[in-house]
C-alpha cells in the first residue's frame, strides 16, 4: 500500500500526479482538496495536454467569494502513487499564484 508523507506544518498538501491527455502527458503538481468534488487543473495545463474543446461543458462552481462557470473536461488517466484513474471529471479554472505553486487541486473526481 502507498504511504503520502507530507509537512502537516504547510498549509496545503502538494502531491505530484501524472495526468495523460490527448496530445501528451504532463507531471504536475495538484493541491490535495479533500472538499472539492472535482479535480482542478489549470487552462494551461489544460492546453498542454490538448483537452480544451470549444463544445466542453460549463459547470457553475462555488468559490470562495462567489459562483463562476468553469469547462468540464474529461483527462484520460491520471496516475497518483499507486492508483490510477480513467476518465477523470475534470474543472478548468486557473487558481491565483498557480504557476508559483500548484498546476491545480486534486479532489474527489
Amino acid at each position: 500500500m502507498a504511504k503520502l508523507n507530507f509537512d502537516r506544518h504547510l498549509p496545503v498538501i502538494p502531491v505530484q500526479v501524472i495526468l495523460f491527455g490527448r496530445q501528451s502527458l504532463l507531471e504536475a503538481n495538484l493541491i490535495v482538496d479533500t472538499g472539492a468534488t472535482y479535480t482542478l487543473i489549470s487552462r494551461n495545463t489544460a492546453n498542454i495536454l490538448g483537452l480544451m474543446d470549444v463544445t466542453a461543458k460549463e459547470m457553475e462552481i462555488s468559490t470562495v467569494s462567489r459562483i463562476e462557470k468553469a469547462p468540464l473536461v474529461v483527462v484520460p488517466k491520471i496516475c497518483f502513487l499507486e492508483v490510477t484513474a480513467y476518465n477523470v471529471d475534470c474543472l478548468v479554472k486557473d487558481l491565483p499564484g498557480e504557476d508559483q505553486f500548484a498546476h491545480g487541486l486534486l479532489g474527489i473526481s
